[in-house]
């Protein structure tokens, strides 16, 4: 799954527009994180912690239920990330503020596209090191450096104008209220994909699941 340096620079490009439009939305996460274990590299640090939490100040029941939010409440957000730097959107030639101008305008228009949640992947179904018990202590003690219950990852399956793409989720839980803590994160750490790739787009995805079929893994939403 490699990716060309245009590419990759669209991406961090994308990411700190997605940051510069939804910070003002929710309050932000501290930037810090607890150190890993250090028996992989797979346990590396995220590069960045951006703030992409759903607009509502409450929390929800589950997290599947904070995610399920936020595809409710952030469909221009998916739509753009995904048409922008996977899709026919894509414009390779534009500026920096050509560019800017293009994700707002194709996020303001989401209605134009078919998005729906299909169901969440389990993440041990894509790395067996999440549910190992080292990883586990590596998120317990994030958690635990915010002041929350537990952090988990989730990973959602969605249709894009019917093409299946993955969008990775850190859910964390406060006071029994769980909040969209970040996108990528963990996921992206253990699938050792760029800080700013956040899912997964149609033509990666059966490099990522190395040939399972998504809908045997795949828990309806």
């Amino acid at each position: 799954m490699k990716l060309c340096m245009k590419k990759i620079w669209f991406m961090v490009l994308v990411a700190l527009v997605l940051f510069a439009l939804t910070a003002c939305r929710g309050a932000g996460e501290p930037e810090s994180a607890a150190t890993p274990p250090s028996e992989s590299e797979e346990h590396s640090e995220p590069a960045d912690e951006a703030d992409l939490s759903q607009s509502e100040d409450t929390g929800f029941t589950s997290p599947e239920d904070a995610v399920r939010s936020y595809f409710e409440n952030q469909t221009g957000m998916i739509v753009a990330y995904f048409a922008l730097l996977f899709g026919d959107e894509v414009d390779s030639d534009a500026t920096e503020e050509e560019r800017l101008a293009q994700f707002e305008r194709v996020a303001a228009r989401a209605e134009d596209y078919t998005l729906t949640l299909l169901g969440f992947v389990p993440p041990e179904a894509l790395s067996e090191v999440y549910a190992t018990e080292s990883y586990q202590a590596f998120l317990a003690a994030r958690a635990e450096e915010y002041d929350a219950t537990q952090l988990v990852s989730r990973i959602a399956a969605f249709e894009l104008d019917g093409e299946t793409h993955l969008l990775f989720f850190d859910v964390i839980e406060f006071e029994e209220e769980w909040h969209i803590f970040q996108l990528g994160g963990s996921i992206n750490m253990l699938l050792q994909l760029p800080p700013t790739l956040h899912g997964i787009p149609p033509e990666f995805m059966d490099a990522l699941l190395g040939g399972v079929d998504l809908q045997t893994i795949l828990i309806p939403a």
